[in-house]
């Protein structure tokens, strides 16, 4: 495997005691409009774990429970420059082999939390890994928004009954591909 180099109300952290141990105050009254899991410094995942490659991000993704679902289900991992989690969302949750995916959802909590990078995770509940033309064509898309706001995207991991994917790990995109 290869290494990884409408107006918003005020935002609602999701009560998750496996990834944080809340916001402060003043992170309460910073982030805007969005569902968002804090996991910085967590028991779940210390400060000192780093996402190095697709099978930590699989890793991760299955502990907080991000793959259990029979709909297609799209997530957003925000990182740090050393590749440690800072939080997660969940983007959308659509049909049975479909979902729809925005960007202005993906990158607001990014510029919130500061994140530099972004891992992407989803579900095939089919259970086959192999990701579809829409898959590769979704991830190029995001790929040039990222770009442009100076973020990275580090990977798109699907997963499924038969294991995982990672879009670098495979080659479908490079590391770091900004």
């Amino acid at each position: 495997m290869r290494d990884y180099a409408e107006k918003p109300e005020r935002m609602t952290f999701a009560a998750n005691p496996e990834c944080s141990a809340g916001p402060t105050a003043e992170q309460f009254e910073n982030y805007v409009g969005m569902q968002v899991q804090l996991c910085q410094g967590s028991r779940l995942w210390p400060r000192d774990v780093q996402f190095t490659n697709g099978a930590a991000v699989y890793e991760f993704a299955k502990r907080v429970g991000m793959i259990d679902d029979t709909r297609e289900v799209f997530y957003a991992i925000y990182g740090d420059t050393k590749h440690r989690p800072l939080g997660y969302r969940l983007i959308s949750a659509g049909a049975i082999t479909e979902t729809i995916v925005s960007p202005q959802v993906i990158f607001g909590p990014a510029m919130v939390l500061a994140a530099s990078e972004i891992f992407f995770v989803h579900n095939h509940p089919s259970g086959a890994v192999a990701p579809s033309p829409a898959d590769k064509a979704l991830t190029q898309r995001l790929v040039r928004v990222a770009n442009l706001m100076g973020l990275r995207v580090m990977d798109n991991v699907v997963v499924g009954t038969e294991g995982f994917l990672s879009f670098v790990d495979e080659g479908i995109m490079p590391p770091s591909a900004i």
